[in-house]
């Protein structure tokens, strides 16, 4: 898990339960140009500058803004991996760095957690960051979630932001 280092971040959660086993989950995610294997609108182009730890990953879906992500590092022992979103400005954001998790729960099932932490921007308010992660992050899992049953995956869409407003 992250841990925050700077006493303006503010920690978000998001979590998915699937019925998979969990390092077929986490291997969806080690393979970091493997995205438009579960991306469902096969409209959204891909590009890839680099490879392995430091590539950058750009997700360009129709209509919507780009996602630029750098992949920072992967711990097949955690089954972890984490990336930098580096145009998260756009998206009202700063500083914004994610670690997914994959977390076997028995019986079958697995859970991917995303963790991350983000800068807030001085000049955008505290409902409109809260969208912005919202939106950013539901459409994520809505997108694997997809992707997942397309497959006859069973995935639930439980997910959870945790976002404390300003002190």
């Amino acid at each position: 898990m992250l841990q925050l280092v700077d006493p303006e971040q503010r920690p978000v959660h998001w979590y998915m339960d699937v019925r998979m086993p969990v390092d077929e989950l986490s291997a969806i995610f080690a393979d970091y140009r493997n995205v438009s294997e579960w991306w469902p609108d096969k409209n959204t182009r891909f590009d890839f500058i680099g490879d392995g730890i430091g590539m950058i990953r750009n997700i360009y879906p129709p209509g919507g803004l780009m996602i630029s992500q750098r992949l920072d590092a992967i711990d097949e022992n955690q089954r972890t991996i984490t990336a930098t979103f580096l145009n998260s400005e756009e998206y009202g954001m700063k500083d914004f760095q994610g670690t997914m998790k994959a977390t076997d729960l028995g019986d079958g099932w697995s859970r991917l957690t995303y963790m991350a932490t983000t800068k807030t921007a001085p000049d955008v308010p505290h409902s409109m960051r809260i969208a912005a992660v919202e939106g950013y992050l539901a459409g994520f899992y809505a997108s694997l979630k997809a992707q997942l049953e397309g497959n006859g995956i069973e995935a639930l869409s439980a997910g959870r932001l945790e976002m404390k407003e300003d002190v």
